[in-house]
């Protein structure tokens, strides 16, 4: 009878073995094609002390991603880290609304900056208010934007209205609207 609830014992922890590896070698093959990953445990701990651990981190990571100097790039894969998986953008101006996935707006983005249709983009935050409610969180942020054209130099103003979802200690931005216009120059 002993030897019958060793092997048991034995053949259970086995079975528990294979699945840990099989677990753990999924999250490598994961993360070795560069896939959205959640690691339970003490990963979690880690992401309450990075970038991804408070809204208002995420709004300073989302103005530097896409924001970049001439003869540079923005940083647009650390741009789609900061999103939900099916986060959206929109974008309201002139009495029309534009509806963009992170896709669509990485893909439009890269394409002007690479093609040299935008030369430099710097936005930066003026002010920000932010409303948490434990697991989503809401942000008005108001912005200027600088930067350079093949047509020339502009400057604008506009806000953000960011929507934040949180899952395992991390915070996702769900949505942002915004909406902006010339600065008059005098």
């Amino acid at each position: 009878m002993k030897i019958y609830l060793f092997l048991i014992l034995l053949s259970s922890f086995i079975l528990l073995s294979c699945d840990e590896k099989s677990e753990s070698e999924r999250i490598k093959n994961r993360a070795e094609k560069k896939e959205n990953i959640t690691i339970p445990g003490a990963y979690d701990s880690l992401l309450q002390n990075s970038r991804f651990s408070s809204p208002e981190k995420l709004v300073m990571e989302l103005y530097n991603s896409i924001s970049f100097k001439k003869d540079s790039r923005p940083q647009l894969n650390e741009f789609r880290k900061l999103f939900h998986d099916d986060g959206i953008l929109r974008s309201c101006r002139n009495n029309k609304t534009l509806t963009l996935s992170v896709s669509d707006f990485i893909n439009n983005f890269y394409k002007q900056s690479k093609s040299g249709k935008l030369l430099s983009f710097q936005e930066s935050e003026v002010k920000t208010d932010f409303e948490v409610y434990e697991f989503i969180a809401s942000a008005s942020s108001s912005y200027t934007t600088t930067g350079e054209t093949e047509k020339g130099e502009f400057c604008r103003k506009g806000i953000n209205l960011i929507q934040f979802t949180k899952y395992r200690n991390r915070w996702y931005i769900s949505s942002i609207i915004w909406s902006d216009e010339d600065i008059k120059k005098d």
